[in-house]
């Protein structure tokens, strides 16, 4: 189980020693690959439970609604930066937005687990090439929430928005 941290591991120890990051720098692939919505889970021993996979569903949701607005050619799920990957990329001109994807039911849950990965993202391996950071979810983002926001845009100058992703799989409103 470990083993998928090794390359993660390695990559800091890297970093560390040449003092700059290891990895290339960003480099764009439009496509969304298919994921499953559900699988099943063994609970006890002889037990299995059904699980939604519902990342996957948000996912692939966001990927429909920007493909029909910007084109198939300008969005891209799970493209590589560093040592991770970024949900999905939408691409206007040389410059990108960054959409990561949380499942919590709050904007703010939602918000708390995404500013670090899309910081690093856009900051880290290679700068200037991100026009915003947006964090997307299930759930709409409340009045509080929202100038929460405004407050980190204002105060630190950073791109970063919220985008309830709705469909007709899910509602939480």
């Amino acid at each position: 189980m470990l083993d998928r941290l090794l390359p993660l591991y390695l990559h800091i120890e890297i970093a560390s020693i040449n003092g700059k990051p290891s990895t290339p720098s960003f480099i764009f692939k439009p496509g969304c690959r298919t994921k499953q919505s559900f699988t099943k889970l063994t609970y006890k021993r002889d037990e299995q439970i059904d699980v939604r996979l519902l990342h996957n569903d948000l996912q692939q949701a966001l990927n429909d609604e920007l493909v029909r607005v910007y084109g198939r050619d300008n969005v891209g799920t799970e493209n590589l930066i560093g040592c991770g990957r970024v949900d999905l990329t939408l691409q206007l001109g040389d410059k990108y937005r960054l959409y990561e994807i949380k499942t919590a039911f709050s904007a703010k849950s939602c918000i708390r687990q995404a500013i670090g990965q899309l910081l690093e993202y856009a900051y880290f391996y290679q700068t200037g090439f991100v026009e915003k950071l947006i964090v997307a979810g299930p759930v709409k983002c409340t009045s509080v929430e929202h100038s929460y926001l405004k407050e980190l845009q204002s105060k630190f100058n950073l791109p970063i928005e919220y985008y309830q992703i709705k469909t007709e799989r899910f509602d939480f409103d």
